[in-house]
């Protein structure tokens, strides 16, 4: 199968991986993040508010500072694929640029 070999070669791969949390909220959004997500509360299908750290106040998920950001920075194209998590919902305007869902 060339075109796998391929789509590997070009692309991050990693085969010792550990995982970022149990249940997927929260840890999609800790690896969207790259910080520990520690407790979540959902305010409707587009708000997720995010606690990093005991008594500090809650961030929303659309306003985090996340790697996608960070990519773009440097220069990479990023995206994301994904079913049943509405990440279109998720990131607002701006941002929605950086995903396909």
């Amino acid at each position: 199968m060339p075109e796998f070999d391929r789509f590997r070669s070009s692309s991050a791969y990693l085969s010792h991986m550990l995982e970022a949390g149990g249940d997927t909220i929260p840890a999609v959004p800790s690896m969207i993040t790259g910080r520990q997500v520690i407790a979540t509360r959902e305010l409707g299908p587009d708000r997720l508010l995010l606690s990093f750290e005991a008594g500090q106040p809650d961030i929303d998920l659309a306003e985090a500072p996340n790697l996608f950001q960070e990519a773009e920075k440097l220069g990479f194209r990023t995206a994301v694929a994904a079913w049943g998590i509405p990440y279109c919902r998720i990131f607002r305007e701006g941002h929605r640029e950086l995903l396909v869902v």
